[in-house]
């Protein structure tokens, strides 16, 4: 695996998700008043699922890399179950980071939120132990800070939030305990907000949202991390195949980058060269580097394994291939 310094941002990946884990631990504490021996059994799954992170990390890239990732998986998991066993939690935590991460490849290759195949995994075991947060307004700092977090996919987010507001309109239990316990800031700021599992598009986003916050108060009668896993690994399915297969502003594919102009428009002409150059092995690579595509050049970084230094080892030719669909105007393109 090569490493090459890219742009390096203030913002980085791993800030966000260490920003994620700060909230996350948040969520925690009402547990933790009630019960200080859940700070042990948080301390103990997290401590687990960073050593298996790195573990597995170490086998595929020979190297540490950062876990923040994991620990936000940990995060999760235990916002939601709180009160399982320590097994349990190491049972989840190991589930969403070998099914839900490395199995696609590692960080930014998975196609389900980790974290989401944990909460599965635990909501089929302690089906009447998770969930449901507790009625508490000592919640609602940690749900203020998620909402920092909508602009990453807000169009998913506000779907979701939207959603489960109004199925507890439909329901008449709308009310501000059932806000906090329903979880409606958490899973529509922290859960859909992905950026690698939930699509950046305004309609699939929107209305995936809004179904996977809608439907469960209809399929069970209640919010249950069993169902709302369910809709939202859905969701992440969907947003998946829109985003591979589906066109975007005229273009036939999503994950290939365009680069603004071709590779031999930069290169000198050669009446320009000096003389001692114009017949040497230069002039002959430069013509050879005429015919490589944009998309050879993404095969290239792709083909030896060329990741940012932020520390999480993110693909690099993923993030080009993503960066044309940020982009509002196709003047930059």
């Amino acid at each position: 695996m090569k490493q090459f310094p890219l742009v390096r941002l203030r913002r980085t990946n791993e800030h966000i998700m260490a920003a994620v884990f700060f909230v996350l631990v948040m969520y925690q504490i009402p547990f933790w008043v009630g019960k200080p021996t859940y700070i042990l059994n948080f301390l103990t799954v997290l401590a687990v699922g960073l050593l298996i992170d790195t573990i597995l990390n170490l086998l595929r890239y020979k190297r540490l890399v950062c876990s923040v990732s994991a620990s936000v998986t940990v995060g999760v998991i235990l916002a939601l179950f709180p009160a399982i066993p320590v097994w349990g939690g190491i049972a989840g935590t190991a589930a969403a980071l070998i099914l839900g991460k490395h199995f696609f490849g590692g960080t930014g290759k998975n196609i389900l939120n980790p974290a989401i195949i944990g909460v599965l995994l635990l909501g089929l075991l302690f089906q009447n132990e998770g969930g449901l947060f507790p009625a508490n307004y000592a919640l609602i700092p940690a749900m203020l800070l998620s909402l920092a977090f909508i602009g990453i996919r807000p169009y998913a987010s506000i779907g979701m939030m939207f959603g489960m507001l109004l199925s507890m309109v439909v329901n008449d239990t709308l009310s501000i305990a059932n806000i906090i316990s329903s979880g409606v800031v958490f899973w529509g700021c922290i859960i859909v907000t992905d950026p690698v599992t939930v699509s950046y598009r305004p309609f699939i986003g929107a209305l995936g949202g809004f179904a996977a916050g809608f439907a469960p108060i209809f399929i069970e009668g209640h919010f249950s991390a069993r169902t709302m896993a369910i809709l939202v690994l859905g969701l992440n399915i969907i947003s998946f195949l829109a985003d591979r297969f589906i066109a975007v502003k005229g273009f036939s594919k999503k994950r290939f980058a365009r680069i603004a102009k071709p590779y031999s428009e930069i290169i000198s002409d050669n009446a320009h060269m000096p003389l001692d150059m114009k017949h040497t092995g230069i002039q002959k690579i430069n013509m050879e580097h005429m015919k490589i595509t944009s998309q050879d050049i993404l095969r290239k970084i792709c083909d030896n394994e060329v990741v940012g230094l932020g520390g999480a080892a993110f693909p690099t030719h993923e993030k080009y291939s993503r960066l044309w669909l940020v982009m509002k105007k196709r003047s930059f393109l």
